[in-house]
């Protein structure tokens, strides 16, 4: 099988199909089949080809094509290529493809957390002869305290300053609802944007039990009147939030944010008053142990430092690696 970067797609090209992960483009059915790793819209896009994903992708993606539905675990054929979902412990549904042909196996990573989570156990790399890994904290700076540690520092801060509304601005889907499982935690309900709610919703109907406040919820309008504690879409929280909702509950409000950036940037000019170093990604450590575990002889890295990650590959583990985005099509 062939392995390159095409516009915005990682291509597999086998002898009689093509499989196209995570393209950013429509793929046509004369192009070849498509698979799309989790339902973050940057891994989207409205394929018209026959589409792999697992089913929680496509009820979170609201997607209105007619999918392949797949089974973690369980190997399916796209003429001459088998394909194989594994759980990915990203976030809901996310999945690894192990893709085979003629006795060759290449394993995409899609993203994916090599480290427990509030909600998962780390994730398992099926053995490959080829690995195409995620790069999002490919440099060695990127090391993360545990899960635990940073569950242990929300839970204390929040504890801290419980008079006081709290706002943690999160990606909708994913982040928010490792978030609202937190403060669960410690018998906390957090009002959510419209946003989230929809999809904790899904969490909850795959047997993720959430507890919050919905915008259509019959408390709403009681709860924001003092003091509360919200879990709210990134692209809704901006600074002057803070005074908007700190004139309606007379209380000081503190914007909090929980990002793997929060290594390198404290976010003061975003108004956010306190950072979490927590992600759904993997850290540096944790992407040299899953290649290592992947038993791949051959690696090609992409999304984030791509170029960085390949060089640590090299000289780390001794594996022939590179970035896809160098290859293309011969």
């Amino acid at each position: 099988m062939k392995v390159y970067k095409k516009s915005s797609a990682i291509v597999i090209e086998g002898k009689e199909s093509t499989l196209y992960l995570d393209s950013k483009k429509a793929i046509k059915p004369e192009d070849g089949f498509a698979a799309i790793s989790h339902a973050h819209s940057d891994h989207l896009a409205g394929h018209k080809s026959e589409t792999v994903m697992t089913s929680p992708t496509f009820e979170l993606s609201g997607m209105s094509l007619k999918p392949k539905t797949v089974k973690y675990g369980k190997t399916y054929k796209l003429d001459g290529i088998s394909i194989t979902a594994y759980d990915a412990k990203h976030i809901l549904g996310s999945a690894q493809f192990l893709i085979e042909e003629d006795g060759e196996s290449i394993l995409y990573s899609g993203d994916f957390r090599a480290a427990s989570s509030v909600f998962y156990e780390a994730c398992e790399p099926p053995e490959a002869d080829i690995l195409i890994v995620e790069s999002t904290y490919g440099h060695p700076r990127y090391v993360f305290p545990s899960v635990a540690e940073v569950v242990e520092e929300i839970e204390s801060w929040v504890k801290e300053n419980k008079e006081k509304t709290i706002i943690f601005s999160a990606y909708a889907l994913g982040k928010a609802q490792e978030l609202i499982r937190v403060l669960n935690n410690i018998s906390l309900s957090p009002l959510v944007s419209r946003d989230i709610a929809a999809y904790s919703e899904l969490y909850v109907k795959h047997g993720l039990n959430l507890d919050y406040v919905s915008p259509l919820s019959e408390d709403w309008d009681e709860v924001i009147k003092k003091p509360f504690i919200a879990v709210m879409s990134r692209r809704f929280v901006k600074p002057e939030i803070k005074k908007i909702i700190k004139e309606q509950t007379k209380s000081p409000v503190l914007l909090a944010l929980s990002t793997g950036w929060a290594i390198d940037y404290s976010f003061r000019s975003q108004g956010v008053d306190k950072s979490f170093i927590f992600s759904g990604h993997s850290d540096f450590n944790q992407l040299i142990d899953y290649v290592e575990r992947s038993q791949a002889s051959k690696v090609f890295t992409v999304h984030g430092y791509t170029d960085e990650f390949a060089r640590q590959i090299k000289r780390r583990l001794g594996i022939d690696a590179k970035p896809l985005k160098n290859v293309q099509k011969q």
